[in-house]
């Protein structure tokens, strides 16, 4: 029987880069490979969905998951809760990145290798601070969002335990890193070994081109994401992943509150715009912005190849 190959893969506006994402997943797989993709389409509002509707005409094994709110964590919860099948192991990748040519395959050669690993880490391959963040990875045996694997077994203890990543989280790699490396959800004891990697498996990226004004924009948004996710990691850090809140409203009013309390300097201006993101989302002291949403939009559309062709042209009229 070919090898089971289970890939959620992430997409928040990736007009840009969704397809070259998937056709890496084609050449990191053997040719005869039981292949599933399935792009976690969370809260998208550029073309996304109308380019991966037309891919999957001529690609069967991609699925697209509608998910109207604008959260990987949300979407992470949906995947590993509701749509992962029982495969022996599952990838997550990130829509804006490439995996390196048969780099899903070395990654399960990877795990098989040590069948007592929780997951499998992929190898930061690009970037202009990839020696960094291989350094870190030898080091501390964490998990990059942009791509890794989780064991089927490990995922039936994070369902059986209950846990879901709080929606909203910056950051969810941190968490996801803390899952990975507990033996038990039980006993309060974790090991790093439990998370294994390969060199030469891997991701690669396009870094950020400072000639292009979508990357200007990139940059501001991703500058104030990740002091979000100093925040979110400092509120989230001392909770058992069974105590961790919902979604991350408290959190963010918390964070608003301290901001207030303190406004950042005038040449702050990642704090500034934090804060002012923040005011958008909780006008009043009692804002529930992620709760509204999931209260609004709390499941998903599941579109694959047995979809009826009409709700294809549907889907892409609208």
């Amino acid at each position: 029987m070919p090898d089971k190959y289970r890939v959620a893969v992430f997409a928040h506006n990736e007009e840009h880069k969704i397809l070259a994402a998937l056709r890496s997943i084609e050449q990191a797989v053997p040719p005869d490979a039981d292949l599933r993709a399935v792009v976690l389409a969370n809260g998208c509002s550029d073309r996304t969905v109308p380019l991966v509707l037309t891919f999957m005409k001529e690609h069967p094994w991609v699925q697209l998951a509608l998910i109207p709110l604008p959260s990987k964590t949300h979407a992470w919860n949906l995947y590993v809760h509701h749509i992962a099948d029982d495969a022996p192991v599952h990838f997550f990748m990130d829509g804006d990145c490439r995996v390196s040519p048969n780099g899903l395959a070395l990654m399960l050669d990877v795990w098989r290798q040590h069948p007592h690993a929780h997951a499998v880490a992929g190898f930061p391959l690009s970037g202009r601070h990839a020696f960094i963040y291989q350094a870190v990875m030898r080091k501390a045996r964490l998990v990059f969002g942009n791509l890794y694997a989780i064991a089927g077994a490990h995922l039936e203890r994070i369902r059986m335990a209950g846990v879901h990543l709080p929606v909203g989280t910056r950051g969810e790699d941190h968490l996801v890193t803390r899952l990975l490396w507990r033996e038990s959800f039980v006993i309060e004891k974790c090991d790093n070994r439990l998370v294994v990697y390969r060199e030469d498996a891997g991701y690669v990226f396009d870094s950020l081109q400072p000639w292009r004004l979508r990357d200007w924009r990139t940059f501001f948004r991703r500058r104030i994401n990740y002091r979000l996710r100093t925040y979110h990691i400092r509120a989230l850090d001392p909770l058992h992943p069974r105590d961790w809140p919902r979604t991350t409203d408290a959190i963010n009013r918390q964070i608003l509150q301290e901001l207030d309390e303190h406004p950042p300097a005038a040449w702050d201006w990642v704090g500034r715009a934090l804060r002012r993101r923040l005011r958008r989302m909780y006008p009043r002291p009692d804002s529930a912005y992620y709760e509204d949403l999931l209260g609004r939009f709390p499941s998903y559309q599941l579109i694959t190849a047995q979809t009826p062709p009409s709700a294809y042209e549907l889907l892409l009229e609208s």
